[in-house]
């Protein structure tokens, strides 16, 4: 991280302080999101996993969870490459070509890393993209397409 004129960052472990609470906030919202889009998928039809995974699903009406889950999701992913902006730490996701070849391990490893994560975010943004859809504008796609591209990704 940058060093401010009179501060120091602070980090935890091997990353900063903000990088960890931007990251556990992402998994707290994604595991609500998960959970809760799991409960509404099993109770659309019968999908072959849902006998087996409902006892542990959660209960109730969780359409609200999903959406504010989602809501949150969206606002930190947009939060972290502002803050790495504001850090001057754009650099920790960008993938080189020459990284992806390199004979050391180490950095052949962290660039497959930093490719698996941009995957990762691509998906995501597909997700919150058919979720906005068949949320807020159901009747402009087809909702059995959208839904079926939203399980899926």
């Amino acid at each position: 991280m940058k060093n401010l004129p009179g501060r120091s960052p602070t980090l935890v472990g091997r990353s900063d302080l903000p990088t960890v609470v931007l990251h556990w906030a992402l998994v707290a919202t994604l595991t609500i999101s998960v959970s809760t889009g799991l409960r509404i998928a099993a109770d659309d039809g019968a999908p072959a996993w849902r006998e087996w995974l409902d006892p542990l699903l959660l209960q109730g009406h969780v359409s609200q969870w999903h959406v504010l889950s989602a809501i949150a999701f969206v606002s930190i992913a947009f939060a972290y490459p502002l803050f790495l902006r504001h850090a001057a730490q754009g650099q920790r996701l960008r993938v080189y070509r020459t990284a992806l070849k390199a004979a050391d391990h180490a950095t052949r490893w962290s660039a497959r890393n930093r490719v698996l994560y941009w995957v990762g975010m691509m998906l995501l943004a597909v997700l919150a993209v058919t979720g906005v859809l068949m949320y807020f504008a159901p009747a402009l796609l087809p909702n059995r397409a959208l839904s079926t591209v939203h399980q899926v990704a």
